[in-house]
């Protein structure tokens, strides 16, 4: 483990707006971040209690006394991941990250990978939890810097007009959506996007002769009761669909119906084509921006440039 004095320094600081600074926990205090009440753990399903505990009968105090045996303490390797990550977004992707307003500090978690299945993930924020093994990647690295991005206040008019780009509107709040009490228990919350119904999408069917436009909201939830004995990974579960929104209220027609993305005309129009990871706008938009970040180098991998131009003109504030 590095001292201290190697860890507070400019290395591990952001060429950003407000110059946001990043900070290496473990131990305890990384669990006083990780049992912060947030979006994530207060719309916890008891699916998603069970899938991450392996447990019948689990409690949150559960879920923390299974998250707090996979934290691990910051090597030296791992840090010098970070230090690259951060070093190639002040110099090569610099023309954009300058734009960027971020929390003045993130605080960065290591983990042994078996929580959340292996995958990287954010809390509270301005917290980012990373498997050992992904850090390598400054793809995932600043695919999660989107999701702190997203969450940073200062961000949410703009977050809302990067939705706008790829076809999701929010829900008016007076017409707030309620997630189908149906499927209360085997909801499955993503920790990058734990708020769901928030936002739709206006799709028609594949199918469908009429034209009919649907408002659409994406959901993800499981395809049955969480068992052992047919799988402990979550995404062997995974449901990620979109329901149908009643066009006055917003609310889920009754009796549910769902209309997948393979199964609409004008989804990927919308979208673009520049993702796979389609189960909720952020998730999409997270990749796209790290396309958009990294376009001085990147070129070749934008399918849809489109979009990537979009977010440039808002982010850049040019009308």
């Amino acid at each position: 483990m590095a001292n201290d004095s190697t860890l507070n320094n400019e290395e591990f600081q952001l060429k950003n707006l407000n110059s946001t600074s990043f900070e290496f926990i473990s131990g305890e205090e990384a669990m006083e971040k990780l049992k912060n009440m947030d979006d994530f753990l207060s719309n916890f399903s008891q699916f998603d209690l069970k899938s991450r505990t392996n447990l019948s009968s689990p409690t949150l105090e559960d879920y923390f006394q299974d998250i707090s045996q996979h934290i691990l303490l910051w090597d030296d390797q791992s840090i010098t991941s970070v230090r690259s990550s951060i070093k190639y977004l002040n110099t090569t992707c610099f023309n954009q990250l300058k734009y960027l307003i971020f929390p003045s500090k993130i605080f960065l978690i290591l983990t042994d990978g078996k929580i959340e299945n292996n995958a990287a993930y954010c809390r509270n924020g301005n917290v980012v939890v990373f498997p050992k093994e992904l850090l390598y990647s400054k793809d995932i690295f600043i695919h999660e810097l989107f999701h702190i991005w997203s969450k940073t206040k200062e961000n949410s008019i703009l977050r809302d007009r990067l939705y706008e780009i790829i076809g999701f509107h929010q829900i008016p709040s007076d017409k707030s959506s309620r997630f189908p009490p149906l499927l209360n228990d085997l909801k499955i919350t993503n920790p990058d996007a734990p708020l769901v119904m928030k936002y739709y999408i206006n799709l028609r069917k594949s199918d469908d002769s009429d034209k009919k436009v649907y408002k659409c909201s994406p959901i993800l939830y499981s395809c049955r009761s969480f068992d052992q004995k047919f799988s402990t990974n979550f995404f062997d579960y995974l449901i990620a669909t979109t329901i149908i929104l009643d066009d006055e209220t917003f609310q889920p027609v009754e009796p549910l119906q769902f209309l997948s993305y393979e199964n609409t005309k004008d989804f990927y129009k919308q979208i673009g084509q520049n993702t796979h990871y389609i189960i909720h706008p952020e998730e999409i938009l997270a990749d796209n921006f790290v396309l958009w970040i990294k376009s001085t180098e990147n070129q070749q991998q934008i399918i849809t440039p489109e979009i990537i131009y979009q977010i440039n003109q808002i982010i850049l504030n040019v009308n």
